[in-house]
């Protein structure tokens, strides 16, 4: 039995010591920390749709072959041309901290600039909380909005918003932001912001009117999630994800680029990496768009472009709440929001298996604190609950050995009949 339970904790070791060396993210080389960057973006190899841009509108899309260099970003329209009847003079922003995220709001085009994780830090020296937004030139930020007029798509993402509910501090309830601009060209728009204090859940609802015709605008996420630091080849690379049908699809570059518009009622859509993600959580019937886009490293980096996925979302109902989570796929964090929300982890074929022992070893280390002696403390747990079972089998083993001479006896007895 000491042998078992020391090969048991050797084992365990082993087991730790592969998943540092092949899963646990590396340290970023110098000058890659995430974070806003100076790079800009461009659809990757093969891609024909037309990006949004960060403004909301439309930019020229440029098929890239693996020789086309990539093209320079194009210059950002300027500021709305109409005068505001209601709106604000200068650009600011409104940083709402709340247990769980650390988000900044722009006021200009009411989108949102950051989005931390407070409880993942990233691996910056010294650490920050870990960002998930992608906040690059010619890229749209979170929350920009794309209608087929392209003077009003200028209008709703450049605009200086009035904004209203702007916190002073840390929240521990429930928080409203409300976002309003109104010009004499008859563009109105209201967007309004809801974020619960212990959730990485932000729900949006917009109101857009041109004149008197009210518009139903394809809410822009833009590049979502995809580390910065992560360089394993081991780990998953940002690709879409869309939930329907009692079934999770995952869509990689390849497959976006055949197929990049999904439309019907899903249980959640966005896209995910192989820590976090962002989605939007039963959207009801709604077209999801794709691009992937190619991020270039920061000069003088040598490294390849990053492949990353911007998506956006248009509903059927002008002004219906729209509820995106934006967060770490955490099986207990996932399964608060909802059951079908933990199948966002690609469990494989083992699910039955690997979801009972992912429990368990999250359970040993709520007491513990420290994932490398919880594993050795879960196989030592097995093992104690598996030894009633062993030692039955080998006390089996053990009479069967005992009355072996006789059965060999009467086998040579028998043998000629």
């Amino acid at each position: 039995m000491e042998r078992r339970v020391l090969l048991a904790i050797f084992l365990a070791f082993l087991v730790l010591y592969v998943w540092q060396a092949l899963f646990v993210k590396p340290v970023p080389k110098p000058g890659t920390a995430g974070g806003p960057s100076a790079a800009t973006g461009s659809p990757v190899a093969g891609t024909s749709t037309a990006p949004p841009t960060a403004q909301g509108g439309t930019a020229p899309a440029t098929p890239l072959t693996a020789e086309a260099p990539v093209p320079a970003a194009a210059p950002s329209p300027a500021a709305p041309a109409a005068k505001a009847l209601v709106g604000e003079t200068s650009e600011r922003d409104v940083r709402v901290e709340t247990r769980s995220v650390i988000a900044v709001f722009t006021n200009k085009g009411a989108r949102l600039k950051s989005w931390r994780l407070k409880r993942y830090l990233d691996h910056q020296n010294p650490p920050q909380p870990q960002e998930l937004v992608e906040n690059t030139t010619n890229q749209p930020l979170p929350f920009s909005l794309r209608t087929t007029d392209e003077t009003v798509n200028t209008t709703l993402n450049t605009a200086l918003y009035t904004v209203a509910g702007d916190p002073s501090g840390p929240i521990t309830s429930p928080i409203d932001l409300r976002f309003e601009y109104r010009d004499v060209a008859g563009v109105q728009a209201v967007k309004e912001f809801h974020l619960d204090p212990d959730a990485y859940v932000v729900t949006v609802r917009v109101d857009v009117k041109s004149g008197d015709r009210a518009l139903t605008p394809a809410i822009v996420w833009g590049p979502a999630v995809g580390d910065i630091s992560e360089t394993s080849r081991y780990t998953q690379k940002a690709e879409g994800l869309v939930y329907q049908n009692d079934k999770a699809q995952r869509l990689a570059t390849k497959d976006l680029l055949k197929q990049s518009e999904y439309n019907g009622e899903f249980r959640y859509a966005g896209v995910d990496d192989n820590y976090f993600m962002s989605v939007v959580l039963a959207p009801g019937a709604s077209k999801v768009r794709y691009l992937p886009v190619a991020i270039p490293p920061t000069p003088p980096s040598k490294d390849p472009p990053r492949e990353l996925v911007s998506y956006e979302v248009e509903p059927q109902t002008a002004g219906q709440p729209i509820k995106y989570f934006v967060g770490p796929k955490d099986f207990d964090v996932l399964a608060t929001i909802g059951p079908d929300l933990t199948k966002a982890i690609n469990f494989g074929m083992f699910t039955i298996i690997v979801v009972p022992l992912l429990k368990s070893l999250k359970w040993v280390n709520g007491f513990v604190g420290n994932y490398g002696f919880s594993i050795i403390i879960l196989t030592i747990l097995i093992n104690v609950i598996m030894f009633p079972l062993r030692h039955k089998s080998v006390v089996s083993m053990r009479k069967m050995q005992e009355i072996q001479p006789e059965v060999k006896a009467i086998q040579d007895r028998y043998s000629k009949l």
